[in-house]
């Protein structure tokens, strides 16, 4: 009797640890997260800033966006960015949820109220299938996606209108690594047919092949890491093996991208970008020089509590010459 109980308990603490996981997954699939937002944001709005005298202050609203408290969108305002149309409401999305059994259906609409998007998600908050509209054009636009056991897709399908445009197959290897995508219909969006993925031991991306319609190799890329995982050189090779350009990066002992430096060949251009890292770890100022050297651009950065930015302002050269700038404001839940 013992052991059946015991049994009994093994699974049922199994099944918990099965929706848990299912839970965390759907949490990780959340709108804050696309948004790059942290916390339980309520509203987001962006503005622009201009100068005034001797400050900076903010000036006309860029952007609108809103969450429940599940991180999914409610809505989103988008304004002119021109001065001399300053607060005008450009566009307007709404998004609406209805539950259908173990799906989850958003409709996205216009500020006409025309449906211009319809996404179906499954229980783990994946997208399954997805419709765009555009009646300027009387096109409809349909994806449909697979997925594995681990939630992760395999199969992508496009149509226009109902007509087949592209499929893409997505294979991983036993560690779960994307290994290889290819499309069946590559001239519709971009000539490349299929990519191939090689990785290291530590589960790092070291290589990818991008073949063309005809199975050509057009290009091939090599990554290089430092010992905590962090990658050092990206250097692209064209189908001869000739380097083409070159993204060589450092780190601090936390493990955050002081300095890159992106080299490309054939122009022999070279653009060098240095960071600086905050006490919370955050980029609070970054620094762009020229291929002659020079400081071209200067961003510096600030952010609340959260970690959601708060600001960003962009100056030009070592005078610091006000060029363009963003501020930030959140209510949380």
């Amino acid at each position: 009797m013992k052991t059946i109980t015991h049994k009994i308990h093994t699974i049922f603490f199994m099944l918990v640890l099965c929706l848990y996981a299912i839970d965390v997954q759907a949490a990780d699939r959340t709108d804050w997260k696309e948004d790059g937002l942290k916390g339980k944001v309520k509203e987001a709005r962006t503005y622009n800033v201009k100068e005034n005298l001797n400050s900076i202050e903010k000036s006309s609203i860029r952007r609108i966006l809103k969450y429940d408290k599940k991180g999914n969108r409610l809505e989103e305002r988008h304004y002119n960015e021109y001065d001399e149309q300053e607060g005008e409401l450009t566009s307007r999305l709404v998004y609406k949820y209805k539950r259908k059994k173990n799906h989850v259906e958003r409709t996205i609409y216009d500020q006409y109220k025309k449906l211009i998007e319809k996404a179906l998600f499954d229980e783990n908050n994946a997208r399954i299938e997805d419709e765009d509209y555009s009646y300027g054009l009387n096109m409809r636009w349909r994806t449909v996606n697979k997925y594995d056991e681990t939630q992760k897709i395999i199969e992508e399908t496009r149509y226009a209108n109902d007509s087949l445009c592209d499929k893409i197959i997505y294979k991983y290897d036993e560690k779960g690594n994307l290994t290889e995508e290819s499309h069946s219909d590559p001239e519709f969006r971009w000539n490349t047919q299929k990519f191939e993925n090689k990785y290291d031991e530590n589960g790092n991306r070291i290589e990818v092949y991008e073949y063309d319609k005809d199975g050509v190799l057009e290009s091939h890329t090599v990554y290089k890491y430092d010992d905590n995982k962090k990658c050092i050189d990206e250097s692209v090779f064209d189908s001869k093996g000739t380097l083409c350009s070159q993204l060589i990066s450092r780190y601090n002992d936390a493990g955050k991208k002081i300095e890159s430096m992106h080299i490309v060949l054939e122009d022999g251009l070279m653009q060098k970008d240095k960071y600086i890292i905050d006490d919370n770890g955050k980029t609070s100022v970054s620094l762009r020089y020229n291929p002659d050297g020079e400081l071209g651009r200067v961003a510096v950065s600030k952010f609340d509590d959260a970690g959601n930015p708060l600001e960003t302002m962009i100056y030009c050269g070592d005078d610091w010459i006000f060029y363009f700038g963003t501020i930030y404001e959140y209510v949380y839940y």
